[in-house]
């Protein structure tokens, strides 16, 4: 199967015909309609005049979500500072998205696990600036291939208390979906943040995972992704009663998260959270066998169909019911 890309940046020559921010390039093939879903999620929100020091050192967001088409698109969003249109003076503010698009069957691994893709491009070239624009190619899936990453007991689920975090924020996202429609925010530096998306797409199968809208950085949560990070200089603010009411929000700064209900309707939410980390961080080989489990029962998606907690409810003690005592 093939893997559609579009490349956006602000430019003298894209598809558009005018200067400006527009699709500097794209395979034949796009569709029409998720081009439009592709260009409103790939914003970045900066127009200081930085160093590029200082531009190296803001975070990339990276975000997956669903298309029209049904298709699945990784957006890498990289600030580049510097308009690559001529003026006196330079105008700042410009940034380079490029999106890949997968048919979602194709998609064989986590999406976070592109983000170690070595190939995503990040600017233009001062050769190419005034090119005319190409048309990109389609990549094989075969070209993508990435290694799992699993690391997140050693670098970040260090001890009791990030245990418990994480099947809090697993609990937040069947919360958010089934009750509430409260995103999950998770705020901290740039490199924690991943590894905390990375840790909870790791908690469900693969077919779950790609149908979690996320985003590793965002500067406007009302368009967030349902899974988002941000960082203390995004410019988001969360105050209490966001904290309480519209978000479930886990803040590394202050290390004051949002209080999770403990209501009863949630413990087979609170059983599946508690083994599925056990295994992550204790059973990592056994993970994959869990999984096809999961499949095997036909979810794809976590939706407000109670079919998942039912059958989970049913079997989930042929996988550990040491540890659910």
């Amino acid at each position: 199967m093939q893997i559609l890309q579009v490349h956006y940046t602000s430019c003298p020559n894209g598809n558009s015909g005018h200067k400006g921010f527009q699709v500097r390039a794209m395979s034949a093939e796009v569709d029409a309609n998720d081009l439009r879903d592709i260009i409103s999620r790939g914003g970045y929100n900066e127009h200081r005049r930085l160093t590029p020091e200082e531009i190296n050192d803001l975070p990339i967001a990276y975000r997956s979500y669903l298309l029209s088409s049904g298709r699945i698109a990784l957006t890498r969003i990289r600030y580049v500072g510097e308009d690559y249109i001529p003026s006196v003076p330079k105008r700042h503010g410009n940034y380079f998205a490029h999106t890949l698009i997968f048919p979602l069957d194709a998609m064989t691994q986590r999406p976070i696990d592109y983000w170690y893709w070595q190939d995503w491009k990040e600017k233009l070239e001062d050769d190419e600036i005034n090119l005319p624009p190409p048309v990109l190619p389609s990549i094989s899936i075969n070209e993508l291939i990435t290694p799992k990453y699993l690391s997140v007991k050693d670098r970040l689920i260090t001890d009791e208390k990030s245990k418990i975090r994480l099947r809090l924020m697993i609990k937040s996202l069947f919360m958010g979906q089934f009750d509430s429609c409260r995103k999950l925010i998770i705020r901290g530096n740039p490199k924690d943040n991943i590894l905390w998306i990375t840790a909870l797409q790791n908690c469900f199968p693969i077919s779950i995972a790609k149908s979690i809208n996320s985003s590793t950085y965002e500067q406007n949560l009302n368009t967030a992704s349902f899974l988002t990070a941000t960082t203390e200089n995004s410019g988001v603010i969360l105050t209490d009663t966001d904290k309480n009411y519209y978000y479930y929000v886990f803040d590394n700064y202050t290390g004051i998260d949002s209080d999770i209900s403990a209501d009863s309707k949630w413990d087979i939410i609170d059983a599946y959270a508690k083994l599925v980390t056990h295994i992550l961080i204790e059973q990592p080989d056994k993970l994959e066998n869990f999984f096809l489990f999961i499949d095997g029962l036909g979810i794809k998606k976590l939706d407000k169909n109670t079919c998942f907690r039912e059958a989970i409810s049913s079997q989930i003690s042929d996988f550990g019911v040491e540890v659910l005592r």
